[in-house]
């Protein structure tokens, strides 16, 4: 009797042993899984932005270095207005590079305005799509390639109106083997004033967010001559010199000269020469042609102002039109900027600029020479420069530049292959090296909150199923 209670002891012991085995198993197996579920939180890829936020200018690029994404990676754009001041009757990301194609693509979009609105872009495959006013609207597949705007547009009232507004590209990565690091570029356009914050998901993980404070700087004049009424004729062969000789000592981006000319018709119209004296470069002159299609408004305007260079958001956006090229920006000449009051718009331009042989010998020749056209909505495009005529009195040359897109800034620029050196130069006496890291922010997530409550759970029932048996 004695024998057999001893092998009942024993035998309960042995299972005491397995349920105590057993229960530290699944507290193990709790553990685990409280961790892989907190690092799948963990979003696929990383993002980091340059600028890392802050104020810029209106038409300044972003760049979005998107690291470490693979096919069937959500991926989520989102830019969210805030105050934003319109300046046009739309506020758009212009130049969009989306570096990888999605599928369930959707664009989509909210606003805080009762005004009727429509969103469209246009495509890499040159096709323009409009979508709205219903939202969200379906966009399946999203391809990658360059988008001239992804853009919202309302009724002309909405221009000078402070509205809140929510734009969306996501989908789902369907490149089969998609660039790991890849380059998301854009800019705004559309809005003088107000936040912007851009942020990448992954799914409804934040990987990273910027956020951006809008201001458009109002330019420093210089001498203003006012040009008499456009006549619908061409304009003198000789030049008239309007600024005076000596120009007073200006910033780089304070206008040399400002020449308004009277609009009072429709058609083709033609400015009459305009002089100025960037550094370095004596009476050079500049002209435009261009047509206006609808009736302008009383005392409508178009003033064009001479600057020696332009602000450091502006040179950033050239340097990126340029990028898109393969090429390099090496020297500014100068800077032809117009704008327009009371006029709708204008139709295709052709401008004129001189500027010394001696500086386009010394940029490798006129196949280094481009001009950058930045339009009102902060889009960019490179457009080339002919030489049409030569004073070998002056040393100076006439290059003649179409516009399909019409009149706004253009700046005459040197540029080289992306495979030569870079060096950029501001001013003739200033140089200013293009190979410094940009500054850039990267947001890492750590989901430690997630794993601690499940590990401190786990180490609980851990003590108490491996506490001794007081007997």
């Amino acid at each position: 009797m004695v024998e057999i209670l001893i092998g009942c002891e024993e035998s309960m012991n042995d299972h005491k042993k397995k349920i105590r085995t057993t229960a530290r198993l699944l507290i193990v197996a709790v553990i685990l899984c409280g961790c892989f579920a907190a690092v799948s939180a963990l979003p696929e890829y990383t993002a980091t932005f340059s600028p890392s936020g802050g104020v810029i200018s209106p038409g300044t690029q972003i760049t979005i270095a998107v690291n470490g994404i693979h096919q069937n990676d959500n991926f989520k754009l989102s830019s969210s207005g805030s105050d934003l001041l319109l300046s046009t009757s739309s506020y758009s990301l212009n130049s969009v590079y989306l570096p990888f194609a999605l599928k369930s693509g959707q664009l989509s979009a909210s606003v805080s305005t009762l005004d009727p609105l429509t969103i469209a872009e246009s495509d890499p495959d040159g096709y323009i799509k409009s979508f709205g006013p219903t939202f969200p609207a379906s966009q399946n597949p999203i391809i990658n390639g360059t988008y001239g705007y992804i853009t919202l547009t309302g009724p002309s009232t909405l221009q000078g109106k402070t509205v809140n507004l929510d734009l969306y590209i996501q989908g789902i990565v369907s490149d089969a083997a998609p660039p790991a690091d890849s380059n998301l570029v854009f800019t705004i356009g559309g809005a003088s004033q107000g936040t912007v914050t851009i942020q990448v998901l992954d799914g409804a993980t934040t990987v990273a967010s910027a956020t951006y404070t809008l201001y458009t700087p109002t330019p420093v004049p210089g001498p203003t001559y006012v040009d008499s009424d456009i006549p619908n004729v061409a304009p003198a062969v000789a030049p008239v010199q309007l600024a005076p000789p000596q120009q007073p000592q200006l910033g780089p981006t304070q206008a040399l000269i400002i020449v308004t000319s009277n609009v009072t018709t429709t058609g083709t119209i033609t400015s009459g020469p305009i002089v100025a004296s960037p550094e370095g470069m004596p009476n050079v002159v500049v002209t435009w042609t261009t047509s206006i299609n609808s009736t302008p408004l009383p005392n409508a305007t178009i003033r064009t102002s001479i600057l020696q260079t332009a602000d450091a958001s502006t040179l950033a956006a050239y340097q990126a039109a340029l990028a898109r090229q393969g090429l390099n920006l090496t020297a500014i000449a100068y800077v032809m900027d117009i704008s327009k009051s009371g006029i709708s718009g204008t139709g295709p331009a052709t401008i004129t600029m001189t500027v010394p042989q001696s500086w386009i010998d010394s940029a490798g020749g006129i196949t280094n020479i481009v001009v950058v056209h930045m339009a009102d909505d902060g889009s960019t495009e490179v457009l080339s420069a002919q030489i049409t005529g030569t004073d070998s009195t002056t040393g100076y040359v006439t290059l003649s530049i179409p516009s399909p897109n019409g009149l706004s800034s253009f700046a005459l620029v040197s540029v080289q292959s992306v495979n030569a050196t870079t060096t950029f130069q501001a001013a003739p006496t200033t140089q200013i090296t293009t190979s410094a890291a940009p500054v850039s922010k990267t947001t890492t997530r750590t989901p430690v909150p997630a794993v601690l409550p499940v590990a401190a759970l786990g180490f609980v029932l851990l003590m108490v199923a491996t506490r001794p048996k007081s007997r």
